[in-house]
């Protein structure tokens, strides 16, 4: 697709966009003639006797990389700053030749060798001529922001490039002069990053390994309620298969009745080719709302499966206040599930890119509270810096919560009428002294 629209400058598609006047290739380019092959390292050869010659390579493709040296070669590696350090060495040692080296990306980490070009292994330049001083060695950095397109300072519509729109979003959601901005907006790299939880480089690290990762597993559904009111917070629901998270679905104004008739289409949506599966919704259960939303879900899944003797849905709930699991390192389950995401994200878990949802993310921080345990950031904290309430960032973090139950496959809509079994398998592991005593005025139907 670049190719079938490459031959053409900026100039001369600001003059004549609909190439009425001015033909492709256009006086200012050049193509490269010749067939594209199926496989990025098929590549492109040139119909003519110049020999030139395109091909395209992973950055998990080190040994392939190798061994393509020679004086006329240009290697271009995009996104940059995420790309290993093998797959540099191998570049260093085909650049040996004379080759020459261009690294294009958005600077969304502080170390390695994207950073260290604009760093400790950039040129030095003469403040006075503006021109690297003589005989200087290492890398010339250019930084270009958003703000700097074409679409933004002639006014041009060129596909691809950042827009006004793209631009003002991102102000407005993420704060001009923010880290977040800064780096994918001005280009300018961000400081104080090692303290953050979801540093800029492991959120987009997520993003870009979203189109290929693997939705093989269990159908889980992180839900994060909200009030009726239809103000201030959203309802959000985040689907997920494995490790790869799918995109959120926000909602305002939605009463009990409304956030099970949302969920059970999102089940729909997303277990079409699973139609067997049961899947597991696990919601935040705090407070009165939250509460009265789980017992309401559990009392449909149950009437259901009374009725059909399959149930729809299999429901856990998660309190933020409660003790965590792991008490030696974390002091309630909000810290827990702020551990548990960022393991996945360890692990490889893919996300969608959502400017609302990298905002929530990025905000996070470790604190050491008493007795040495880990502590997330607290939601005031949270809500002053983004001014709303991290609905996204709580919904993907119950989304890839999975209680030892689960992970051994039992079913969690065991008949309330004989629980000791489940107690033992730990079916009844979100269940705490209060509730058992509540559910002792209650049938396995919800009926007191």
């Amino acid at each position: 697709m670049m190719r079938a629209r490459a031959g053409r400058c900026v100039s001369c598609v600001a003059e004549d966009p609909m190439m009425l006047k001015i033909p492709k290739p256009c006086p200012h380019s050049a193509r490269i003639d010749g067939d594209i092959g199926m496989l990025a390292r098929t590549g492109l050869k040139s119909e003519d006797d110049l020999f030139r010659e395109v091909w395209g390579f992973t950055a998990s493709e080190a040994e392939a990389v190798q061994g393509l040296a020679g004086p006329r070669m240009f290697f271009i590696v995009d996104e940059a700053s995420g790309v290993p350090e093998p797959i540099y060495e191998a570049i260093d040692g085909n650049a040996a030749g004379g080759a020459k080296i261009l690294l294009t990306g958005n600077p969304t980490r502080t170390s390695g060798r994207f950073f260290d070009a604009f760093n400790k292994s950039a040129i030095t330049i003469d403040d006075t001529t503006g021109h690297a001083k003589k005989d200087a060695i290492g890398w010339y950095g250019i930084t270009t922001s958003s703000e700097e397109s074409p679409n933004i300072t002639s006014g041009t519509r060129i596909d691809g490039l950042a827009t006004a729109e793209w631009i003002r979003e991102r102000e407005h959601e993420w704060g001009r002069g923010s880290p977040l901005f800064r780096v994918h907006v001005e280009g300018e790299f961000a400081t104080n990053e090692d303290g953050k939880i979801f540093s800029i480089d492991k959120i987009r690290a997520a993003e870009l390994r979203h189109a290929a990762a693997s939705d093989a597993g269990r159908l889980f559904i992180g839900l994060d309620p909200a009030g009726e009111t239809g103000q201030g917070d959203d309802t959000c629901f985040t689907p997920r298969r494995g490790l790869k998270a799918y995109a959120q679905q926000r909602f305002q104004g939605l009463n009990e009745d409304g956030h099970l008739a949302r969920l059970l289409v999102v089940i729909e949506e997303y277990s079409k080719d699973t139609p067997n599966e049961i899947p597991v919704v696990v919601t935040d259960r705090s407070g009165k709302l939250g509460a009265d939303l789980y017992q309401k879900l559990r009392v449909h899944a149950h009437e259901i499966e009374r009725t059909t003797r399959r149930a729809p849905f299999v429901v856990i709930g998660v309190r933020y206040s409660d003790k965590a699991r792991n008490p030696f390192v974390y002091d309630t389950m909000r810290d827990e599930l702020a551990g548990n995401l960022e393991k996945a994200f360890r692990d490889g878990a893919a996300i969608v890119e959502d400017t609302k949802l990298s905002a929530e993310l990025h905000v996070l921080e470790w604190k050491i509270g008493d007795g040495s345990k880990l502590k997330v950031t607290p939601k005031t904290e949270i809500r002053k810096e983004l001014g709303r309430s991290p609905d996204g960032y709580d919904s993907l973090s119950l989304s890839f919560w999975e209680p030892l139950s689960l992970q051994d496959d039992v079913p969690d809509t065991a008949p309330r009428g004989d629980r000791s079994e489940g107690r033992r398998q730990g079916w009844d592991d979100d269940d705490d002294d209060d509730d058992r005593r509540a559910e002792s005025r209650i049938d396995p139907y919800g009926r007191r």
